[in-house]
């Protein structure tokens, strides 16, 4: 029943789903093959026996082997889907002898069904976008079991990428770092045109220099996500060599991508203050040929070659690009760090360049981060304020 619910996923903005009490197929030791005693009816909704309407946004249904659903459309926020399935048995109904199986069948679920065989459920649901981490998937309590599945700031981007019908996607590194879900992240980056390489990419492979205990700290957890095989091996193969692989800058013509800066694609941060450095802006200007695009500060905006910084909101998201040298940081989809908690990319169109913000459900990236003790509470708390 998951994997048929799960195909809403790409179609619809909200579905919940439940099981109510039904004649279930019985068998005997003795009895031979198992035979339904009756076609599964589904029970009603509350409110189909109550007084109060409902939301007439919902719509209500029932599957053929009985299980019920209602689906709602929400345009905000944008590109994000979520899917609950609630099945009504919990821990109640255990007899002492079964004391924390329904707790056991919970986890069991993930482990494969008719139509995943084991180990091969959870890397097909991460291909999705949906991440994993403790009690985020699913939970289960004194009458209910619950399953569910959010898109969170990596998956609403690329979705709104695609409704925008833009065909090429270039990432400027840093696809692992602080965040909870590392292996999704990596394996959602493998469908971009670009990658490069990121200090966070870096010292996941090898030891992190110049990281602060925090970062040290979830960097090891995430070379730890990395090293799980999580019931494919081969992709746990595939997303180290992908990483290895890695360039650390990319030309063409006269447009440079970097990480970090002109002078130091993997390590050095190019801020908004450093226009009243000249000395370090005429030396990173020295070594463009016209444009370049780089992260690695998380703050978006444009820098001038006559040594002036516009943030997004400075050119109202939009920037034409006339032949003078010009240094575009891109920002974060992940970490935004310049007040917007939003997730931040750019689009090129051209000489154009556009600043995108998306938002996304980023409490439940605070509550994956909350639950992993290698993960500072702060790292979630910064994302709230974009900082």
């Amino acid at each position: 029943m998951l994997d048929r619910l799960l195909l809403v996923l790409p179609v619809l903005l909200v579905a919940v789903a439940g099981c109510g009490d039904r004649p279930v197929a019985t068998r005997t030791p003795d009895s031979g093959p198992r035979t339904p005693e009756a076609q599964p009816q589904a029970a009603p909704f509350p409110h189909q026996e109550s007084p109060l309407a409902a939301d007439p946004s919902v719509v209500w249904g029932a599957l053929p082997n009985g299980a019920r659903y209602a689906l709602m459309r929400s345009a905000q926020p944008p590109g994000r889907v979520s899917l609950r399935l609630r099945i009504a048995s919990g821990s109640l109904l255990e007899e002492d002898a079964q004391q924390g199986l329904a707790h056991m069948l919970e986890h069991m679920a993930f482990n494969g069904s008719r139509h995943y065989p084991p180990g091969q459920l959870v890397p097909a649901l991460q291909a999705m976008g949906i991440g994993f981490g403790n009690h985020l998937n699913a939970h289960t309590g004194f009458d209910e079991t619950v399953y569910k599945t959010n898109l969170e700031a990596a998956q609403a981007v690329m979705a709104d990428i695609k409704s925008l019908g833009i065909t090429e996607v270039y990432c400027l590194g840093d696809v692992v770092g602080y965040g909870p879900n590392p292996r999704e992240c990596v394996d959602l980056a493998m469908s971009c045109q670009l990658v490069l390489l990121g200090n966070h990419d870096q010292g996941a492979m090898f030891d992190p220099e110049g990281f602060n205990p925090s970062a040290e700290r979830a960097i090891f957890w995430t070379r730890q996500q990395l090293e799980q095989a999580d019931g494919n091996r081969a992709q746990k193969e595939r997303r180290w060599e992908f990483l290895a692989e890695r360039p650390r800058q990319h030309r063409e013509g006269h447009f440079l991508y970097v990480h970090g800066s002109a002078r130091n694609p993997l390590n050095e941060y190019v801020f908004p203050e450093d226009i009243y450095s000249q000395r370090k802006m005429e030396r990173i200007f020295a070594l463009v040929d016209r444009y370049c695009f780089q992260g690695h500060t998380h703050v978006p905006g444009i820098f001038t070659e006559n040594y002036q910084f516009y943030s997004p909101e400075d050119v109202n998201y939009e920037y034409k690009l006339d032949g003078r040298k010009t240094l575009c940081n891109v920002g974060a989809v992940g970490q935004p760090r310049d007040g917007d908690w939003r997730a931040c990319y750019v689009i090129l169109d051209g000489d154009t360049i556009r600043f995108r913000r998306v938002e996304y459900d980023v409490e439940t990236t605070i509550k994956k981060i909350y639950a992993v003790p290698d993960l500072e509470n702060f790292l979630g708390d910064r994302l709230r304020d974009g900082r």
